[in-house]
C-alpha cells in the first residue's frame, strides 16, 4: 500500500506546482482578453481561442499546433504574439514559451498586463496603444 502512495503523492503535488497555477493564470488571461474564463478549460478549443481570438494569428498557426516539429515553432509565435497583445516584451514571450507555469499566472493576475485587442497591438509599456502628439514623426 506504501509503495503506491508515495507516486501518488508525487503527482497530486506535480499537479498542484505545475498545473493548477496554469489553469488560474489562463483563466484570468481569457478574462482579460474579454473571453469566458470556461474556454481556457476546453482543450483543443482553448487553443483556437489563444492563436485566432486573442492573438489574432492566421488559420495556420494553429493547423501548425498539430504538426510535430512545427508545433515548437507555433507556440513559440503564440508566445510572442501573446506577451506582445499584453504589454509585454519578447524575453516575457520567451519566457511564456519555456516556463509558463511562472510567466501565464504573472500574465493572468498582474495588474499592469492589459490586453490590446487593436489590429497592431505594440509590444512594452503599459498595453495600452500609445496616443500621438503633434510631436510624433510619421
Amino acid at each position: 500500500m506504501r509503495d503506491l502512495l508515495i507516486p501518488l503523492c508525487c503527482c497530486g503535488v506535480s499537479f498542484a506546482v505545475f498545473v493548477l497555477p496554469v489553469v488560474a493564470g489562463l483563466w484570468k488571461m481569457f478574462e482579460k482578453a474579454g473571453r469566458p474564463g470556461w474556454e481556457s478549460l476546453v482543450p483543443i478549443y482553448n487553443g483556437y481561442v489563444l492563436t485566432i481570438e486573442i492573438c489574432k494569428l492566421d488559420m495556420m498557426m494553429f493547423i501548425l499546433q498539430f504538426v510535430p516539429v512545427a508545433n515548437i515553432y507555433s507556440a513559440l509565435m503564440v508566445s510572442l504574439e501573446l506577451a506582445k497583445r499584453f504589454g509585454k516584451e519578447q524575453g516575457f514571450g520567451i519566457g511564456i514559451f519555456l516556463l509558463p507555469m511562472i510567466f501565464i499566472p504573472l500574465l493572468g493576475f498582474s495588474k499592469d498586463a492589459v490586453y490590446d485587442n487593436s489590429p497592431g497591438a505594440s509590444g512594452g509599456g503599459s498595453g495600452r496603444p500609445r496616443r500621438r502628439d503633434e510631436y510624433d514623426d510619421e
